[in-house]
């Protein structure tokens, strides 16, 4: 049952049946009757989103994010913010700490109306969920996407991110590189695993698992990746971190370990740190950090306008936007 069938019961258009439905001053106490009855009747439940309701209800969206604890969503998050605010929108901002039924209970927010679409950070759900959300509901995947499903997303291409990163590392003559990445939750963590292989392979160098160091996204998640992976008796001469969060924390534990030692007049070589995202903090750390840089901004203001796009036109068919990264080289890879 949809507008339209409700329509033709009715006798009435689809424009006249979707007035009634967004409570319009135009529409006669008969026909808003005649309509409700039929509603009542079929217990239809109207899309509030469908073809001919393109206005929105609340002016509001939501903004789902795993964590703050990673600095690299910030930027991303003012970009939205200053779209939806030159468009007359708020933003809702939901913080899950990776919690699956936190998360559940934010998209109740669109499921009960209370905002008119959603930008998620998140990718974790079931294909299927996802793909039913989005056929009901405008939302947009941000730096994520979930495989198999069929949602509108935009993010960099994070398995050739990582490829180039890791590749750079064996250019300065590296064969021992650690990996320290989140749990795989996310599609990003997994093509970055895919790319982080594939370098490896493509290189003859073969995959040490021991090499790999599971964590979170934060400073304290390097410090223990870090002592961890220099703790073998073959440690890295190289680390690769998924986040520039995490690179933080293994280059203060590097330093503390005198494993990276600025000028240093000894004969050995410092162990080289690769991070992903280009968050400020790169510039102003000590060493500088060598990171594969997301267009962050370029992020969040697609992201708000992808939305846009599906709030004017919920019968439009899903994209995927990739927009491009770039390696930036710093100290922290060139000792």
């Amino acid at each position: 049952m949809n507008i339209k069938d409700i329509a033709s019961l009715t006798g009435l258009s689809v424009a006249t049946v979707s007035r009634v439905i967004n409570n319009h001053s135009s529409v006669t106490k008969e026909t808003r009757e005649k309509v409700e009855k039929v509603i009542k009747e079929t217990g239809y439940t109207p899309n509030f989103l469908g073809r001919n309701l393109r206005v929105s209800k609340t002016h509001k969206i939501l903004v789902i994010i795993p964590t703050i604890g990673n600095l690299f969503y910030s930027e991303i998050l003012e970009a939205i913010q200053e779209a939806s605010t030159n468009s007359g929108f708020n933003i809702l901002i939901g913080i899950t700490n990776n919690d699956t039924e936190l998360e559940k209970k934010y998209m109740e927010l669109l499921t009960t109306k209370q905002v008119d679409g959603a930008i998620l950070f998140l990718s974790r759900f079931d294909k299927e969920i996802m793909t039913a959300w989005s056929k009901k509901f405008p939302i947009v995947q941000c730096c994520e996407y979930t495989r198999g499903s069929d949602v509108t997303n935009v993010s960099i291409d994070n398995k050739q991110g990582a490829y180039d990163a890791v590749s750079y590392l064996i250019s300065k003559g590296h064969t021992k590189i650690g990996a320290i990445r989140g749990q795989l939750y996310f599609a990003s963590e997994a093509d970055r695993t895919d790319g982080y292989m594939q370098a490896l392979s493509d290189n003859g160098i073969e995959r040490d698992l021991k090499y790999s160091y599971v964590t979170e996204y934060t400073m304290e998640g390097g410090k223990k990746g870090a002592e961890a992976l220099m703790r073998l008796e073959n440690p890295p001469t190289a680390i690769f971190a998924y986040g520039d969060t995490i690179a933080i924390g293994v280059i203060k534990t590097l330093k503390d370990m005198k494993k990276i030692v600025m000028n240093r007049k000894d004969g050995k070589r410092n162990v080289a740190v690769l991070g992903f995202d280009d968050i400020p903090l790169c510039t102003l750390f000590t060493p500088t950090i060598s990171t594969v840089e997301q267009p962050k901004y370029q992020l969040g203001v697609t992201a708000f306008n992808l939305l846009m796009e599906k709030m004017n036109d919920p019968d439009m068919e899903n994209k995927s936007v990739v927009l491009p990264h770039r390696l930036i080289i710093r100290q922290s890879s060139e000792f």
